[in-house]
């Protein structure tokens, strides 16, 4: 489900794959990722509260996906030169690592 409907989706301007690009390059920040996300997996639109309702658990998805991101990068989102390609360098406050292959989605599980 997740690599056909979500990653594919592009409706009305709002394509998954542009706008988690957009989301990382800005730092993380915010709710509208996750909660367009989430609309389009629980409500099938990114725009909610869509024609079937609204999104069950909005808020406490919203806050698990910041627990995620808190504990994935350790409270802060990585600090990254350029595009990530092979081997590029992520660093951080604390540390500085380097990750292997190009980084093109990030998976978050969430219930339905």
């Amino acid at each position: 489900y997740w690599m056909e409907s979500v990653q594919t989706y592009n409706v009305d301007g709002w394509d998954y794959l542009a706008e988690l690009r957009m989301f990382v390059d800005n730092g993380m920040d915010g709710t509208s990722f996750i909660d367009a996300v989430s609309g389009i997996v629980n409500r099938g639109c990114h725009n909610p509260p869509c024609a079937t309702g609204a999104v069950d658990g909005a808020w406490e998805r919203s806050n698990n996906f910041k627990k995620v991101l808190d504990v994935f990068f350790e409270n802060g989102a990585p600090l990254v030169s350029g595009p990530v390609t092979a081997a590029s360098t992520v660093s951080s406050p604390q540390t500085t690592s380097t990750i292997a292959p190009k980084v093109d989605t990030i998976v978050v599980a969430t219930s339905t």
